[in-house]
């Protein structure tokens, strides 16, 4: 079958690549969330440094760098093997060189810099490309646009031009196979319904931290790198969310939040750690902001918590609203502490706000970690299994089909179909079937079961039409022709897990 590009993700495919090479397949994964585990370390050393740049408050930078890496969402999808932390990485550190640049022509080479890592993020996660624009353009007005400056901007385009030849070249198409999956065919309306309600799942952490980070731009004592980072930190989330919107949403969403917003928050939580005493100790013609902030802005996210999450959710959620409270509360509490001793205020200020701000973003999802570890755990230690069973007991050229792919088709490594689209043309270029959800509304059983003759389909297809496949005892659809050539093997029909609750997706044995 010709290359499908079936990844958004270029430059963490390869650096997952190399890990594959070096590392056993059982033990690759492990290395692939070290690797992660690096990346999100640096994350917190570049929040260090962007804190101690903006601020004079000897707790920002830890307090900075301490809540980027307990922010469980982008520590989850990094961890699991994601792009995410990678893509947040590329932010920090260009907004960190970004408010360090030097306002003369030395600037070209900060600006060089930066369209460097933009495009490397480019080629990390192609749509991440939009966050750049509001770095760019810190660059493009003072003292004017000249040709030195569009040539320090070609390393982005550089990485660009090259990615599309390559996919020109090697795949034959102009988008990735994942971006027609996605957008084609499916109506813009029911994209952006779908869009605004992931939106509105993570929009409570979003919105506080905006909040925040815009009250240091009604504040007279804030200095110019602040309100800097501020306007920078605020521009992108709001990209990212219109994005978000725009796209459909995301398929995946934990514990309040998704990929998307998972790459942009932990700089909107620099922005806002930094912004904090400014956001409740407002001076001057504009001493007010931080009233309006807690009464329009935390009202509102109140609001929203109690509408959209407490009702439905579990009581860990209660902690979202401690955080809430201490945050609307701390305006008087960091009044009273600076008439007693105006010094201390600020610091106590980044400690109360640091506290609330975790318990608004991350705390429910570590208390429910804690009980009952990541989500899809269990399903993928399920799907790892499924996988070593098949490779353990069928010849090397088996072919598999299913919805759920990756687990089993890695860890048995037969040659696989993918019954959503992911790695196909065919199903990717579908009219939507099922209901929307980015990257699973298309589905073709006549061609991806009847035309391929997978020897094994796990999870789905068969029932779904009259292919003839015989079901075993352990659920799995094994094509006739080929069921006669194995049935004889010892095993073949077990369940692969220990017991049939340790996941959903293992089997009930049938008999």
């Amino acid at each position: 079958m010709p290359p499908v590009e079936g990844y958004t993700n270029l430059l963490w495919t390869l650096i997952d690549s190399a890990a594959f090479l070096v590392a056993p397949v059982t033990t690759a994964p492990i290395v692939v969330s070290a690797i992660g585990a690096i990346v999100l370390l640096l994350s917190g050393c570049v929040a260090m440094q962007i804190a101690r740049s903006v601020s004079d408050n000897t707790a920002a930078p830890f307090a900075a760098a301490i809540l980027v890496l307990s922010y469980y969402p982008t520590v989850f999808w990094t961890l699991r093997g994601m792009e995410v932390g990678l893509a947040s990485l590329f932010l920090l550190t260009a907004t960190a060189l970004a408010l360090n640049a030097p306002r003369d022509k030395a600037a070209n080479g900060t600006l060089a810099a930066i369209s460097t890592i933009a495009g490397l993020s480019f080629l990390a996660r192609p749509d991440s490309i939009l966050l750049y624009g509001p770095l760019f353009l810190t660059f493009a007005m003072p003292p004017r646009l000249s040709v030195r400056r569009l040539i320090a901007l070609s390393p982005v385009a550089i990485c660009v031009g090259a990615q599309f030849v390559f996919r020109l070249a090697y795949y034959g198409e102009s988008v990735p196979n994942t971006y027609v999956l996605k957008m084609w065919g499916t109506p813009l309306a029911e994209r952006l319904v779908h869009g605004l309600s992931s939106f509105l799942f993570a929009a409570l952490a979003i919105s506080v931290a905006t909040a925040i980070s815009l009250a240091v731009l009604g504040n007279d004592r804030a200095g110019y790198k602040q309100r800097k980072l501020a306007s920078i930190a605020v521009a992108i989330a709001l990209i990212q969310s219109a994005y978000l919107v725009w796209i459909g949403g995301d398929a995946w969403a934990y514990d309040n939040s998704n990929r998307f917003i998972a790459t942009v928050m932990p700089l909107l939580l620099v922005g806002a750690i930094t912004a904090l005493p400014h956001a409740f100790t407002g001076t001057g013609a504009r001493k007010h902001a931080h009233r309006i902030f807690a009464i329009v802005a935390l009202g509102s996210a109140t609001a929203l918590a109690f509408a959209k999450f407490l009702p439905l959710g579990p009581r860990s959620n209660l902690l979202v609203v401690a955080g809430l409270v201490l945050l609307c509360a701390w305006p008087l509490v960091a009044g009273l502490a600076a008439r007693a001793g105006r010094s201390r205020a600020p610091m106590a200020t980044i400690a109360a706000g640091s506290l609330a701000l975790f318990l608004v973003c991350s705390a429910p999802a570590w208390t429910r970690w804690a009980f009952l570890n990541a989500a899809d755990v269990a399903n993928d230690i399920a799907f790892a299994r499924q996988g070593l069973y098949l490779r353990d007991r069928l010849p090397a050229t088996t072919t598999i089909a299913s919805t759920w792919l990756g687990g089993p088709s890695y860890y048995s490594g037969f040659t696989s179909f993918d019954i959503l689209g992911k790695t196909d043309k065919h199903v990717a270029r579908t009219m939507p079937s099922l209901p929307f959800r980015p990257g699973h509304n298309k589905y073709d059983p006549d061609y991806s079961i009847g035309k391929l003759q997978p020897d094994i389909v796990l999870m789905t297809g068969p029932e779904d039409g009259d292919y003839r496949y015989v079901l075993l005892r352990n659920s799995l659809w094994m094509r006739p022709a080929f069921f006669e050539t194995v049935k004889d093997r010892p095993g073949l029909q077990d369940s692969w897990c220990l017991s049939p609750s340790d996941s959903e997706h293992c089997p009930e044995e049938r008999r």
